[in-house]
């Protein structure tokens, strides 16, 4: 009977672990909100769009404290509003060259990393578009592709049988290319809806990177150089600009895949945890800026043409420190589920700052039950704080 009671109190423990934090979030932490920033070519300075909750409206901001209209704001971001400025003929004179909707298309890019790409199971069968098609259409090939010890496996999709000639070619081609099989992992824009194919990038046994493609039915392998076993992700993203491939993140923060012979381009990622912060790129015709959204705020990095920072805005959501520190006192630790769609529970590291807490808990629990000897209970308390604590009085 004890037993089944102090696994009832375990359990109760690790559920309110779970959902005391978030109920406290939503209550307390009303000062997070949902902010962009931008930077403004014609000023040269940054602009802030986010939603007065008080006002229940839009607000529009010069830095931190000049308010604008929703026309001045989109005048003086014209590489972004650039259809609407073009059709009301008020697009800047003093980007005059510019003053074209397929010209600044095709010199924009937008990179965006999102925490749901991390945590997602990866489903073992991939494909590979033919990048040269016939007709100058993406299209899905017939097969899918699957890891195996000694090399991939084309299965064709019609019959679900082996393919042979197609699994030689590439693996001949990557073992050419000093591949060693199997790989780790494979990381592809598996999207028609591009203006070319790049193919994929695979993370072979050693920890490197090799570059595949298809064109005209015939394999193509290169080593990229790229060494790194600490790769949590890749983002391959084609755009006409062919400046990079994608992006790579890592446990140094976020870099490029640049098409100069897959150099590496380091970005700026102060503040970047991939498991829960936003990380944005925007490249115009005169701007590079990188901003990167957390709990805590949102800060923004102008880059030069070298991807080093020039200038630099933050914006701190409102009473968020505050209450993370007050959070940080009275919870030991928070069990969250992991972003993306497997649904898995993560531990966040423990606070120190709640072990006096910890500590109040624990006496008081230790008197309250002494006669009932909870040992056990007592020691969860301690562990667990407040959540040991709520518990110990509902099991």
């Amino acid at each position: 009977m004890r037993i089944l009671k102090d696994i009832n109190f375990i359990i109760i423990t690790l559920l309110i672990a779970i959902f005391l934090p978030l109920i406290a979030d939503s209550v307390f932490n009303e000062g997070k909100k949902s902010v962009r920033i931008y930077y403004s070519e014609t000023l040269d300075k940054f602009l802030l769009q986010g939603y007065d909750e008080v006002k229940k409206e839009p607000f529009f901001k010069v830095g931190l404290d000049n308010n604008i209209s929703l026309d001045e704001f989109m005048e003086n971001l014209p590489f972004k509003f650039y259809s609407y400025l073009l059709s009301k003929n008020i697009f800047p004179n003093r980007f005059k060259e510019w003053a074209n909707a397929e010209k600044i298309r095709a010199n924009s890019q937008n990179l965006n990393i999102k925490p749901d790409m991390f945590n997602q199971k990866q489903i073992p069968l991939f494909t590979i578009f033919e990048s040269r098609p016939k007709y100058l259409k993406l299209k899905f090939n017939e097969f899918g592709i699957r890891n195996a010890k000694n090399g991939l496996e084309f299965i064709n999709f019609d019959t679900l049988k082996l393919d042979q000639n197609m699994s030689i070619k590439f693996n001949q081609a990557l073992s050419g290319a000093g591949f060693k099989f199997p790989f780790k992992q494979v990381y592809s824009n598996p999207n028609t809806k591009k203006p070319f194919d790049e193919g994929v990038f695979l993370i072979d046994d050693k920890d490197e990177i090799y570059h595949l493609k298809m064109v005209e039915s015939k394999a193509i392998a290169a080593p990229t150089g790229i060494k790194n076993d600490s790769v949590s992700f890749m983002l391959i993203t084609e755009n006409e600009r062919k400046e990079f491939y994608g992006a790579l993140v890592d446990k140094d923060g976020v870099k490029l895949i640049s098409y100069d012979n897959y150099r590496l381009i380091y970005l700026v990622s102060d503040d970047y945890r991939p498991q829960s912060s936003k990380f944005q790129l925007a490249i115009t015709p005169l701007s590079k800026v990188v901003t990167i959204e957390n709990d805590a705020g949102v800060k923004a990095f102008k880059l030069d043409d070298n991807y080093g920072v020039t200038d630099k805005f933050e914006y701190v959501f409102d009473s968020c420190g505050q209450y993370e520190s007050i959070k940080s006192m009275l919870f030991a630790f928070e069990i969250k589920k992991e972003d993306g769609y497997a649904y898995k529970f993560g531990f966040f590291e423990f606070s120190s700052k709640a072990f006096f807490v910890n500590i109040i808990c624990f006496i008081f629990i230790a008197f309250r039950f002494r006669k009932d000897r909870a040992i056990l209970r007592s020691f969860v308390v301690l562990l667990t704080g407040v959540y040991g604590f709520i518990a110990a009085f509902l099991a």
